[in-house]
């Protein structure tokens, strides 16, 4: 044990088997075993766990890493529909003071293929017309839950090109590509015709 203790600081803090204070101690094992193992335990074993324990480590250390990024992206995010909301509340108050014969529509059941109009999420007016196809927040569009805000809508036509649509997916990226086809609106901008 004298001897163990005296040997360089290296040798007692290694990975490496062969270089470590016991090996030095006793000189190399016959027979390519390793001191202190069991039976069957080779020198490449040991080497390749200890490789396979440093790699989890480094694993670990990064997975714990990128779970504190999306804790903060989640914290942005949560900020950013925050305001969006209270954005979109100060546009809604405007927006309908501009559209003649329509009614604002945020609350109760609303009957399927009733006709409506899409406004611009941003506020820029009326962008598309279509029909309600369902106001349920558990209905999906695209294998995605409405949820409270939006509302599933038929696109019938549009009026204004290159509108983003608010869930995007790799068949349709605007309002235009939609045209036949089902999407999630927001329900605060969604007007019911007279």
């Amino acid at each position: 044990m004298k001897e163990i203790k005296e040997c360089a600081p290296e040798s007692q803090n290694t990975t490496n088997i062969a270089e470590d204070a016991i090996s030095l101690v006793f000189g190399k094992e016959i027979r390519g075993r390793v001191r202190g193992m069991d039976f069957g335990v080779t020198p490449s074993k040991v080497g390749a766990s200890l490789q396979q324990n440093g790699t989890i480590k480094q694993l670990q250390s990064m997975m714990h890493s990128l779970q504190q990024e999306v804790q903060q992206m989640r914290l942005v995010v949560v900020a950013v529909l925050g305001l969006g909301m209270i954005l979109a509340a100060a546009v809604i108050s405007i927006v309908p003071k501009k559209v003649s014969n329509l009614k604002n529509v945020s609350h109760g059941d609303i009957p399927e293929n009733t006709k409506c109009k899409l406004l611009h999420w941003c506020g820029d007016g009326v962008v598309a017309e279509g029909r309600i196809a369902s106001t349920d927040p558990t209905v999906k569009v695209y294998h995605v839950p409405l949820g409270g805000s939006c509302w599933k809508v038929w696109v019938d036509r549009v009026l204004v090109e290159q509108v983003d649509l608010i869930r995007p997916n790799s068949e349709m990226i605007f309002l235009d590509d939609a045209v036949g086809s089902t999407v999630a609106w927001f329900s605060k901008f969604i007007v019911l015709c007279d």
